[in-house]
């Protein structure tokens, strides 16, 4: 169950939005889990906070020695030098997310594209530019569309799930950097890397 909905804390993270159409298909299949799941799900108020993520800089439930802030500035210039430097000859990823998943957590949608979100992570991660204390960034790319304000079984939730389809295409043509200010994903965004084409 997700109880620190809400809550005001710093994170700093890098990722892609969807796309206005996607924002809508996705906000559809939330209207229809809630209708057959009611007063259990949350979903945030605002779909364009909808988003995948390359990789947290500082992630906002991790515990650091010094304070969010400080951690981000010790480390934005590297990091920011290499996304300039990796995506200013990366095109447009096209992303397919066509699996509902539930985890223990939220309800997500996974996804594939042609490699190009790993080869980013892999480049942070080789060259060691994310802070002491936060997590290697995952080998899926996938989106948390829905949490959890009660306790439910999971087995229910996975039924109705089975029930439901979401397939999108999302063209990722930019990444965002973002400074995230309460949780899970009220944000300010911090810098933009338009991809060529």
């Amino acid at each position: 169950m997700a109880d620190w909905i809400g809550e005001r804390k710093i994170g700093y993270t890098v990722c892609a939005f969807f796309s206005p159409e996607n924002q809508r298909r996705i906000a559809k299949l939330q209207a229809e889990l809630h209708r057959a799941l009611p007063g259990v799900l949350w979903t945030a108020s605002d779909v364009t906070q909808h988003h995948l993520t390359l990789f947290e800089i500082v992630m906002t439930y991790r515990d650091y020695p010094q304070d969010r802030e400080t951690i981000f500035k010790d480390h934005e210039v590297a990091i920011d030098a290499e996304l300039t430097a990796q995506l200013a000859h990366q095109g447009p990823v096209p992303v397919s997310l066509d699996t509902l998943e539930v985890s223990p957590s939220a309800i997500i949608v996974r996804g594939t594209d042609d490699g190009s979100f790993q080869r980013l992570r892999d480049v942070v991660s080789g060259k060691h530019l994310l802070p002491e204390g936060t997590r290697t960034p995952p080998d899926v790319i996938h989106s948390s569309l829905i949490r959890y304000v009660k306790e439910i079984d999971a087995e229910q939730v996975r039924s109705v799930v089975a029930g439901h389809q979401l397939k999108l295409t999302e063209v990722v043509t930019q990444f965002e950097m973002v400074q995230v200010w309460r949780m899970p994903m009220d944000y300010t965004t911090l810098k933009t890397y338009k991809l060529l084409g």
